[in-house]
């Protein structure tokens, strides 16, 4: 038998299993839930774990404890005070969680914030994301927005900074900041603001293969490192190659190795 709910007006969803789950009006709810689908086009809180394979969220939602999912959508405002195990996030509206994110692919065209961790496998920025303490990935492709107050790690980062987005540490195998090559449309028109490339500026940028532009560092370390424009680094180590555009500052720079 299935287990279906819809709350139009107001209403409480039990602590329990259930097979759907959708909010029109406003719901509250005590105890973890267990649930294949959620969506709320208006407005739940959930106090306790929420367990579910697909959550679109339309409406506004706040979860007082942790999230696993498959598939989260967030096309208009959610808070979640604990841990997130999230396969696959789109984030259009706005998410702040409190605790450790962990994903294995994000999009974010609207607005992320983590006041710890972030791990994730493949990430895309268009919007604004913002970490309280480090960021890890493989692959991760920022055009946007970042103010990240850690460490941020990959195997590739590729920055288009928007305005002035600020990372504390970046440590890659590869890393860009520069104007990206292969885009949409849409998203450079809409989401980039395409031509109009911000400044960068991080403490330290560590990393084998380093092209960047429109950035600013104190420490840049690497192994191949090119300077394309309008850079202001106060110190440089390399290893191997050290190229610096005509209109870069650089205070000091050394061969080592």
């Amino acid at each position: 038998m299935n287990n279906n709910i819809t709350i139009a007006g107001d209403g409480y969803i039990s602590e329990g299993n259930y097979d759907k789950i959708k909010v029109m009006g406003n719901a509250t709810s005590n105890g973890n839930i267990n649930t294949d689908t959620l969506k709320i086009n208006g407005e739940a809180r959930f106090n306790g774990n929420l367990y579910s394979k697909e959550i679109k969220v339309n409406g506004e939602c706040k979860i007082v404890g942790d999230l696993e999912t498959k598939n989260l959508k967030v096309n208009g405002d959610t808070v979640i005070e604990g841990d997130c195990k999230i396969e696959n996030l789109v984030v259009n509206g706005d998410l702040c969680v409190f605790g450790i994110l962990e994903c294995n692919n994000v999009t974010i065209r609207g607005d992320l914030k983590v006041n710890k961790n972030i791990n994730s496998i493949n990430m895309k920025v268009y919007g604004d994301l913002r970490a309280k303490e480090n960021i890890e990935g493989e692959d991760i492709n920022i055009y946007g927005r970042i103010n990240c107050e850690g460490l941020l790690t990959g195997e590739s980062v590729f920055i288009f900074p928007k305005g002035i987005s600020k990372c504390k540490e970046i440590g890659a195998t590869h890393i860009e900041v520069n104007k990206p090559k292969n885009i949409g449309f849409w998203k450079a028109k809409f989401s980039l603001g395409y031509g109009s490339m911000g400044k960068l500026q991080c403490d330290i940028i560590e990393g084998d293969s380093i092209k960047i532009k429109n950035t600013k560092v104190n420490q840049l370390n690497g192994n191949s490192i090119d300077l394309i424009s309008n850079c202001d680094i106060n110190t440089i180590e390399y290893i191997d190659k050290l190229e610096i555009g005509c209109d870069c500052k650089v205070l000091k720079h050394t061969k080592i190795g």
